[in-house]
């Protein structure tokens, strides 16, 4: 059974905490749910505009077709959570973590990155374009033991295509 998220958010003032709901075809806008959980969710096709999830955390997640615009990700974290053909676009990941993430045809424009940490990332036919990052709070990419550290652009898709070099390399062997 499809619920719908809209209406869950507008019965709970504050903080909501879901565990195993799927949701489609709404649009979330200008809502704050911040210290939020999500467990084995399932969002399909759902716009977040202008949503604030500051300091939510989203474990065992599914979002697919969905469209995450404008909004407030800061200190957010994600575990074992994809994102199939899906948008960020101008949203402040600042302080995130995603863990054990997957990411498949999935674009990232004007995305602000300071001190987000990455670690055990699949990522397929991903884009990112217009990525601000700090020198004072650099991204931290975890792999393999490793800790990278970036601050531009540039290092950012050079350890990617790295990381990428060396996960394809190893599937071959």
């Amino acid at each position: 059974m499809r619920n719908l998220l809209n209406q869950i958010i507008e019965e709970i003032a504050g903080p909501i905490v879901l565990f195993d709901e799927s949701f489609s075809n709404e649009t979330i806008s200008d809502k704050i749910l911040s210290n939020s959980s999500f467990y084995k969710c399932e969002f399909e096709n759902i716009v977040f505009d202008t949503v604030v999830f500051r300091k939510s955390e989203f474990s065992l997640c599914r979002f697919q077709n969905c469209q995450i615009l404008g909004s407030d990700l800061t200190r957010v974290e994600f575990g074992d959570t994809s994102f199939t053909s899906c948008e960020f676009k101008q949203v402040d990941l600042s302080g995130s973590l995603f863990t054990n993430a997957q990411f498949s045809e999935t674009k990232f424009e004007e995305i602000l990155l300071i001190g987000l940490i990455l670690s055990n990332l699949k990522i397929k036919t991903t884009t990112f374009h217009d990525l601000e990052f700090s020198e004072t709070y650099p991204v931290r990419i975890h792999k393999l033991k490793k800790v990278r550290e970036v601050s531009d652009s540039n290092s950012f898709q050079e350890i990617l295509a790295d990381f990428f070099f060396h996960l394809n390399h190893s599937n071959l062997l």
